[in-house]
């Protein structure tokens, strides 16, 4: 009993011998083949199946959760299960590295409501989506599988509070693509006749996502920058004013360097701008200092051309194939 059994555990064993792995990792692949084998003749089974398989993959689940094994060895047992079924059908076997199943961390029901979950937000949402949706409601199941709320009957609001206090912490950016899902997770569960708690109160106000603060130069610093541009040049002239703009006003680059001579009001000292990144008009006062140099390299310093930019370049670039000389910005 178990003899067809034991020269599949031989030949996946000979395999993971020939692959050049240390002798712990052989020895450890080797006491799983015999698990596998031991957990064969208890059954009186002399092949393996896929549904011997998976009942040896759920046992060993049960067993990383009672705590009688880490999640290393239990994925190293369900990696031995899976590769003699795959030489029992093949015949062969090639060694590769295989990804633990997520899935594995949670209970079976857990695995079926989230199998139901992902199903049918595929029809409504990309696949990408779908990931992300699956990836965060794991977690979910996962802590209520931990908080011993094996039956979605019995969640309440306290324990999507309570998943939403412990996971926050880790979510520098924010905690929302968790209630996203979890808002359409507990969607599906009223559809789906599995559950009838209502979130839409609790998860009403998410909180903001973080803002990462950027350091920024002080005053100092920047009184320093602007008085080390040599505006005794044209070019200097243009640098010092294009610098001007961008510590007075906030401009971004992309709208400095496209700045037009008609969209500044010289009588109102504003400027008057759609801005590039988000295609919304802009009012800006301006600035003494600014528009001091802006006038004094319009006046003194930009050549006559011309281009509608405020800001142009002082030398044409070199003629190239197919190209001729430009004095544009």
């Amino acid at each position: 009993m178990g003899s067809t059994v034991s020269g599949l555990a031989d030949a996946v064993l000979g395999v993971v011998q020939g692959v050049g792995l240390s002798s712990d990792t052989v020895a450890r692949y080797g006491k799983c083949c015999e698990a596998v084998v031991e957990f064969c003749s208890r059954r009186g089974l002399d092949a393996l199946s896929g549904s011997v398989v998976e009942e040896f993959v759920a046992c060993q689940q049960e067993r990383a959760r009672r705590g009688e094994i880490g999640p290393n060895r239990r994925n190293a047992l369900v990696k031995s299960a899976r590769l003699m079924l795959e030489f029992q059908a093949t015949g062969a076997v090639a060694w590769r590295m295989m990804s633990p199943d997520p899935d594995l961390a949670l209970s079976e029901s857990s695995r079926a409501v989230l199998k139901q979950f992902a199903a049918a937000a595929g029809q409504e949402v990309a696949p990408g989506s779908v990931r992300l949706l699956a990836g965060e409601i794991r977690q979910f199941l996962a802590y209520l599988d931990r908080a011993g709320r094996g039956a979605l009957g019995t969640v309440t609001a306290d324990d999507v509070r309570g998943f939403l206090v412990e996971v926050a912490p880790r979510r520098t950016a924010g905690t929302g693509n968790v209630v996203w899902s979890l808002k359409r997770f507990f969607a599906f569960l009223n559809a789906a006749g599995l559950g009838d708690v209502r979130i839409d109160g609790l998860l009403a106000r998410a909180a903001p996502r973080r803002v990462r603060a950027l350091p920024c130069f002080t005053r100092e610093e920047t009184d320093c920058l602007i008085r080390g541009i040599d505006t005794g040049t044209p070019c200097g002239k243009r640098d010092y004013a294009m610098v001007a703009l961008a510590v007075s006003t906030g401009l971004r680059c992309c709208d400095i360097v496209a700045l037009r001579l008609d969209e500044i009001d010289w009588r109102r000292d504003e400027i008057r701008l759609v801005q590039a990144k988000t295609s919304r008009p802009l009012v800006l006062p301006l600035p003494a200092l600014a528009g001091n140099a802006v006038a004094e390299w319009i006046l003194h310093g930009r050549p006559d051309c011309g281009a509608p930019e405020v800001f142009v370049r002082l030398k044409a670039p070199p003629p190239g194939p197919g190209r001729h000389r430009s004095r544009g910005p």
